[in-house]
């Protein structure tokens, strides 16, 4: 491929050629010929070619805000002249530290290039680094650059950071909200101090059937399945409704309230998880909803972070009330402690029903189940910049009339902005000194 500079080169000697023959100019036919032959001489000169290269990051399981090292290593085997190395970066990178773009010499023998930068991980989930591109050129650059891959891509996945709580002190005081610090199960871990037979629930294990009591109960055709139940013990389970609609990712394509949400999530299941209890979850407003059956331990931690990791919101699937239907056996036999994460003011009416089938489901009273409604904060970068602007103001106002009435039904709703609030003061917000 010609360069613009070569075209211009060819013309100047056509030129000279073409006003050397009309004029009868032996100078001008002279400069003529010998310019033609410097353009062609210069032309025939190959560029760089033979590239090897090799792209290594420092960290595979990145989390969101971290700062990521690209160490790039190019191998040069023939040819002359510069090349252009460029790293093309996905959108949700930032440039950290460095240059993406470098340029590498050519010169006689083999040549070796070694070049870092670093990156900031701005947004969860998996991300493809493009390949390694090089747009080698003629040392007189009579010839057009032409970008080459080098490299393939390469996948990195983002993990939502994790809002750890380091400290939560035991205030003594009566607690409006329904965070428990000690509350052993209603089931879950089951001891084996037999309790009572009764009817099969959705959700329960087969291993649990008690086919004597099955075979007395059934009569015919109808199949009556009876379970054994157990006296539970270990502490109290706690049920996580997570809303991955397309009206949570209210922000820039870097930063939205989904993630902060997924963030506080995270960080309030591992307060629980570290402390013993079980934690179950659904997430729906998804193509299919996703059920994550409750378990303890560090390895639902990495379940519940690998599954939030990839997440990418819909704006269909199940509503809330859909989704608590589909969960129905295990809020029936857990009777958990209910997180739902959501901004209900974006579907007031689903939000209202769903909460009224979790009472329906885990009973009412004094005995009804515990609810903490987590919204956050949505994030719009308004006229005067940042977190707290204007339009923020006015969405925070538009949900109040919502949250009123959804504390009417028992719940507690948290207005959570991470930019004001750490988890720390989230988890002890309802409590009131004695």
């Amino acid at each position: 491929m010609i360069s613009r500079r070569a075209s211009h080169l060819g013309v100047l000697t056509g030129i000279l050629l073409g006003l050397g023959l009309v004029l009868g100019n032996g100078p001008l036919l002279v400069v003529g010929l010998l310019s033609g032959g410097l353009v062609a001489g210069m032309s025939s000169m190959e560029g760089p070619s033979g590239f090897r290269a090799a792209r290594r990051i420092d960290r595979r399981h990145p989390q969101v805000g971290d700062t990521v090292t690209v160490q790039v290593q190019v191998d040069i085997k023939n040819g002359l002249g510069p090349v252009l190395v460029h790293c093309p970066l996905p959108d949700t990178f930032q440039l950290a530290g460095g240059t993406n773009v470098f340029v590498a010499w050519k010169g006689p023998g083999r040549a070796r290039r070694h070049h870092k930068f670093q990156v900031r991980c701005a947004k969860r989930g998996a991300v493809i680094l493009p390949s390694v591109e090089v747009s080698p050129s003629s040392p007189f650059r009579m010839r057009g650059a032409v970008a080459e891959a080098v490299t393939p891509p390469l996948e990195l996945v983002v993990a939502p950071r994790v809002r750890r709580v380091t400290r939560v002190r035991h205030l003594r005081g009566k607690a409006r909200t329904p965070l428990p610090a000690g509350d052993t199960a209603r089931s879950g871990e089951r001891s084996t101090d037999f309790m009572e037979v009764r009817d099969y629930a959705a959700g329960d294990p087969m291993r649990s059937v008690n086919w004597r009591a099955t075979a007395r109960r059934s009569s015919g055709d109808d199949l009556r399945l009876m379970v054994n139940e157990h006296e539970p013990e270990g502490k109290k389970a706690v049920w996580l409704f997570l809303d991955a609609g397309a009206h949570m990712e209210v922000g820039s394509t870097r930063e939205n309230s989904l993630d902060r949400a997924l963030e506080g999530t995270l960080g309030i299941l591992d307060h629980f998880v570290s402390r013993g209890y079980r934690v179950g979850a659904t997430i729906y407003h998804q193509p299919e909803t996703r059920i994550l059956y409750p378990d303890s331990g560090t390895r639902q931690m990495h379940r519940l972070n690998h599954t939030l990791t990839t997440l990418v919101a819909h704006s269909g699937g199940d509503r809330l009330g859909a989704a608590v239907v589909r969960s129905r056996g295990f809020l029936m036999r857990e009777r958990p402690l209910v997180l739902l994460v959501t901004r209900p003011e974006a579907d007031p009416a689903a939000t209202k029903e769903g909460i009224a089938q979790i009472r329906a489901l885990t009973g009412h009273g004094r005995r009804a189940t515990p609810m903490l409604l987590l919204a956050p904060t949505p994030l719009v970068h308004g006229i005067e910049g940042g977190h707290h602007s204007l339009s923020v103001q006015a969405l925070r106002l538009a949900a109040r009339g919502t949250y009123l009435q959804l504390r009417s039904q028992g719940v507690h709703v948290l207005d959570w902005d991470p930019a004001r609030t750490p988890l720390e003061g989230l988890l002890v917000k309802g409590v009131v000194p004695r």
